[in-house]
This record gives C-alpha cells, structure tokens and sequence, in this order.
C-alpha cells in the first residue's frame, strides 16, 4: 500500500499548478493583445494604401478626407511638423499618444 501524501506536499503540488496556469493564462493573453496589435496595424496599413491614391507613401489632407475621416478630423494635429501631409508612422503615433482613440 502507496502512502498517502501530506497535506503540505499536497498544497505545494496545488500552488505549483495553480502558479504555472496563472503563468499560461497571462503569456497568452499577452500573445493575444500581440495578435491584436499587429493585426489592427496591418488593417491600418490596408487603408492607409488605399486612401493614398497617389501612391506617395503620404496622405493628402484631401486623401484622409476620402479614405480615412477619423485621421482627417484629427489631420492638424497627427501633422504636428505642418508639412501638410501625413505619414503611416505619424498616424500611429498619434493614436498611440491618444491610447488607440484616434
């Protein structure tokens, strides 16, 4: 007959399991948030191309107008050096420094 384990034996076994599923749980919503990022960044990037019709890498404030109203209502201040266009980069930083409520 096997005998029977201790109560601290059992408790540590519990703690173990109890710490490595709290571990999982947070790698992989970490690995979702992650997911999510990249995959908002790259519909970001999907109609950032197609609002610049001109293929310059650079919105219009005209281009924001008609692909992108949410960047063009916040144009002036995503191009803060006020060169009148606005890049991809900009517009994530700015929606970065707005906590993704641009």
């Amino acid at each position: 007959m096997k005998p029977k384990p201790s109560i601290s034996t059992v408790l540590g076994f519990a703690a173990a399991l109890l710490a490595t599923a709290g571990f999982t749980s947070n790698v992989a919503a970490q690995g979702t948030d992650s997911a999510r990022q990249e995959k908002m960044r790259a519909d970001l990037q999907k109609r950032f191309t197609a609002a610049d019709t001109n293929a310059d890498g650079r919105l219009s404030r005209d281009e924001a107008k008609g692909g992108m109203p949410r960047v063009y209502r916040n144009f002036d201040a995503i191009d803060a050096e006020k060169t009148g266009v606005i890049t991809l980069e900009q517009i994530v930083a700015f929606a970065s420094r707005q906590g993704g409520r641009s």
